[in-house]
C-alpha cells in the first residue's frame, strides 16, 4: 500500500494487511497467545506460572519471571501488557518482561488480565488490582520485597497502570515506589492535534 508516509524497510515484514475487523478479534487473539507461549525464556530465568482469584472468583493467571541469580528479597515489576484492551499479550512483551528481569535482577510478575469486549470496564483493571494486592499479600512467598514494587504498562497497559495507582490510593493500599509508563493511552477523547493531522497514517 503506498501513501505519503513512507514506511520503513524493517517494518515492511508485519504488514500482513489485515484491517482489524471485530469478527476476526478471536482469531487474532489465538494467534497473539500462539506467539506469547511460542517465544522461549532464558535459561537465566525462572518463569512460575500461578493463578490467583480476582474479585469476582475468577481464575487469574500469571507468570512470574525470576532471574537465578535475584536476592531473597527482590523488588518487583507489575508489568501490564499493551494491545489496545482486546489482544492478549505478544512474544515482544515476553522478551521485554526477561530484559527487566535480568537487566535489573528482579521479579516481574505478568499478569494476563481480561479483554474487551468480552470483559468490559472493569474487569481488566480489577484484575490488574488483584494481582497488586497479591503482591503485598503473598509476595514474601515468592522472595518479593513487598516494600520494593514497580507498576509498568505499554500503551493499553500504560493506561491501566495510570488508573490502578488511583485505585491503590482509593482503597487505602501500600503505594508502589514507582511507576513506568511507556507510550500509555491517557486520553480517551483521542481529541489531540496529532490526531487530527495525521489521520492516514499506516497504522
Amino acid at each position: 500500500m503506498k501513501n505519503k508516509y513512507p514506511v520503513h524497510k524493517d517494518y515492511r515484514t508485519i504488514n500482513i494487511g489485515v484491517p482489524m475487523y471485530a469478527p476476526l478479534l478471536p482469531l487474532f487473539q489465538r494467534m497473539t497467545r500462539f506467539l506469547y507461549a511460542k517465544q522461549s525464556v532464558p535459561s537465566t530465568i525462572k518463569c512460575q506460572k500461578l493463578t490467583l482469584k480476582s474479585f469476582d472468583g475468577y481464575t487469574l493467571p500469571m507468570e512470574l519471571f525470576s532471574p537465578h541469580t535475584a536476592n531473597d528479597k527482590s523488588p518487583c515489576i507489575l508489568f501490564l501488557h499493551g494491545g489496545a484492551f482486546a489482544l492478549p499479550a505478544n512474544d515482544f512483551h515476553k522478551k521485554l518482561m526477561c530484559e527487566y528481569a535480568l537487566g535489573s535482577n528482579i521479579k516481574v510478575l505478568f499478569v494476563d488480565y481480561r479483554l474487551v469486549p468480552k470483559h468490559p470496564f472493569p474487569y481488566g483493571l480489577e484484575d490488574c488490582f488483584a494481582a497488586y494486592r497479591w503482591i503485598l499479600e503473598s509476595g514474601s512467598e515468592f522472595a518479593i520485597d513487598t516494600n520494593r514494587i514497580a507498576i509498568c504498562g505499554d500503551s493499553a497497559g500504560g493506561a491501566l497502570a495510570a488508573s490502578l495507582i488511583h485505585l491503590i490510593r482509593d482503597r487505602n493500599l501500600s503505594m508502589p515506589l514507582f511507576q513506568m509508563l511507556i507510550y500509555p493511552v491517557l486520553d480517551a477523547r483521542q481529541q489531540t492535534d496529532s490526531m487530527k493531522r495525521f489521520i492516514d497514517t499506516p497504522i
